[in-house]
């Protein structure tokens, strides 16, 4: 008798040792099916998030590349129009002092020949 409820302990034992790694077996399996299912929900809206942060992420880079393709054209063009002036300037800087040597020039020649009509007309 004593063997037969040791046995029957043991047996006991056993069978809820086994219907609880049953019960873990199915709420792994249970879990990996929930995964799996939420997954299948979550990547298509995941997909499409990186999709759009890509698509994002060339835009932006184009709009940079504009902006600073535009602001080298402002740049250049203030360079041009800065070297346009600093010409002009020159070149009017450079007219007046050849007007004003050619004055000089003029005031001696007048002043040269009078003096010389001078000597010659007091000779």
């Amino acid at each position: 008798f004593l063997l037969s409820v040791k046995d029957q302990l043991f047996e006991m034992r056993r069978q809820r040792l086994g219907q609880e790694a049953k019960q873990n077996a199915a709420t792994l399996i249970q879990s990996h099916a929930r995964k799996m299912i939420c997954e299948r929900k979550v990547r298509p809206a995941l997909e499409r998030s990186q999709a759009a942060l890509k698509i994002q992420c060339i835009w932006r880079k184009y709009n940079a590349m504009v902006e600073l393709e535009l602001r080298l054209i402002e740049q250049d063009a203030a360079v041009t129009i800065q070297k346009s002036w600093r010409g002009f300037e020159v070149r009017a800087l450079f007219q007046v002092n050849l007007d004003s040597a050619t004055l000089l020039q003029a005031r001696f020649r007048g002043y040269s020949e009078r003096k010389r009509f001078t000597l010659l007309v007091s000779a």
